[in-house]
């Protein structure tokens, strides 16, 4: 069945919202799943978004130039991400046939743990996770703290302090 109007509200972690229909009738309640797969884009990319994976290769390629990186490193951002970009894909799933959810703390930890690259890919790609600000908020601090403690881990005068 189709409907002419406005969407007047939308909850994206629930997946429904209501329509003010065009002739005045009551507002019509609709989920996610009326609308056709194909009506999906991915998130737009920002700024920050655009630039976080290409400053995490810059962090890496200077930190392996200047100090003495494990290779290990740049195996845990792969395979994390991986693991990551799944986790969001099974809780995307989850989400649109309500069903259980991955609780936003796992998800933020994996991200935390190498794993934010495939978060960011899939927050874009999967268009999950990608509007409700305070999960944004938490998402972005968890990839600083995931900078900073890869600099802070790999860098001599640190090594130098734990002996």
């Amino acid at each position: 069945m189709r409907f002419d109007g406005t969407l007047k509200s939308w909850n994206d972690e629930r997946g429904f919202g209501f329509i003010d229909p065009r002739h005045g009738d009551e507002e019509i309640f609709v989920h996610i799943k009326a609308f056709s797969k194909r009506s999906g884009r991915p998130a737009n990319w920002d700024a920050l978004s655009l630039l976080a994976i290409p400053v995490l290769i810059a962090v890496y390629v200077g930190a392996s130039i200047s100090w003495t990186v494990s290779p290990l490193w740049a195996a845990a951002y792969f395979i994390a991400s991986i693991v990551t970009f799944f986790a969001y894909a099974f809780d995307k799933t989850a989400a649109v046939r309500g069903n259980w959810r991955t609780q936003e703390g796992t998800l933020l930890g994996l991200g935390l743990l190498c794993g934010w690259p495939g978060a960011l890919l899939a927050q874009k790609g999967l268009r999950h996770k990608s509007s409700k600000q305070s999960f944004r908020s938490a998402f972005w601090i968890t990839v600083l703290l995931n900078l900073l403690a890869f600099i802070a881990l790999n860098s001599p005068q640190l090594k130098q302090l734990i002996r």
